[in-house]
């Protein structure tokens, strides 16, 4: 990451948190909390796929928030991301080192894991609907074909109906 975007990012990180922001992180801290509480032994195993399994279920808790029927922007979502989890790293991991070590590691790649889960997560999404248009098309198809065969199969007993009379007469 350039050194502009870590000023950038550090800076926006390092403001305030606007109500909405604070009312997301108050509503999933312990939840948040929890995970980490339950992971933290796996931290000294492989810390950064640790830090991504925590970043990928707050993801998932904050994609569908909203407080106060207001729909958080993406920047809130992140903004919201990374303060639970830091808030959650400092509430559980009690031995100051290790603390700071974790999260030294999370500033490191929070950002762009963060970036990578979002834009993977947008790009399953477009395939769900291209899948979907996909089955709205068969679908259709399908209804499509029904419908001729049964006027094949009417215009074939019209026919039939007809030879038959063409016989008899």
């Amino acid at each position: 990451m350039p050194t502009h975007d870590i000023i950038q990012s550090f800076y926006r990180m390092s403001e305030p948190l606007t109500p909405i922001q604070k009312a997301a992180v108050d509503a999933i801290h312990d939840e948040i909390k929890d995970l980490v509480s339950t992971l933290a032994h796996l931290f000294s195993e492989n810390i950064i796929t640790t830090i991504t399994k925590i970043i990928g279920e707050t993801i998932r808790l904050v994609q569908g928030y909203n407080v106060a029927n207001t729909v958080l922007t993406g920047s809130d979502k992140k903004r919201v991301v990374v303060e639970v989890i830091r808030l959650a790293i400092q509430d559980c991991i009690q031995d100051k080192y290790e603390q700071t070590r974790i999260l030294a590691v999370f500033d490191e790649i929070a950002d762009t894991t963060i970036n990578v889960m979002i834009n993977v997560s947008h790009g399953l999404q477009e395939l769900k609907k291209e899948e979907e248009k996909t089955r709205k098309m068969m679908e259709d198809a399908q209804a499509k074909t029904e419908h001729v065969k049964v006027e094949i199969v009417e215009k074939m007993e019209i026919i039939t109906s007809a030879c038959g009379a063409c016989i008899i007469a």
